[in-house]
């Protein structure tokens, strides 16, 4: 599975080190990536969607019980990343966002995971994998912050 770098290593170990921290922590990225995604400042925005993707990937890592928000958190962040990689002309770096949630995915299917809500997320991240294009960031496409506000648990 390819690894990402958005966080800085002492940030990371932090937020590995406390769960609950790194579950808000992703859903303010991801609301800050989508922010700055609507408005067009889509390298900044990548680099918060790419926290989030991060974060969320550590979320989902660490928690003893995996839950539906946290598979959705994940999928989003994979989603908003994938998106944003493409609209700067990245479909390489895309791909792989797209493959590496799915790997993750796969890994939380096997042990039996929230099956029906990681078959969605697959679903979801197969779609912008299949038309890059059609998938809009701008188009409100992504949850927004009041819709965020309280679904990692």
């Amino acid at each position: 599975m390819l690894n990402f770098h958005f966080l800085c290593p002492h940030h990371r170990r932090w937020l590995s080190a406390t769960p609950e921290a790194a579950a808000n922590f992703s859903l303010e990225a991801y609301s800050r990536g989508l922010y700055l995604a609507e408005r067009r400042n889509y390298l900044d925005a990548i680099k918060q969607a790419g926290a989030a993707f991060e974060t969320s990937q550590i979320v989902v890592e660490q928690k003893t019980r995996v839950t539906a928000a946290n598979i959705n958190c994940l999928a989003d962040a994979g989603v908003l990343l994938a998106q944003l990689l493409y609209q700067v002309e990245e479909a390489r770096f895309a791909r792989a966002v797209l493959a590496s949630a799915i790997a993750r995915f796969e890994q939380l299917l096997v042990i039996g995971v929230e099956r029906e809500t990681v078959l969605l997320g697959c679903q979801r991240l197969l779609e912008v994998g299949k038309t890059p294009g059609a998938a809009a960031v701008n188009a409100g496409a992504h949850a927004s912050r009041s819709q965020l506000t309280g679904q990692i648990h």
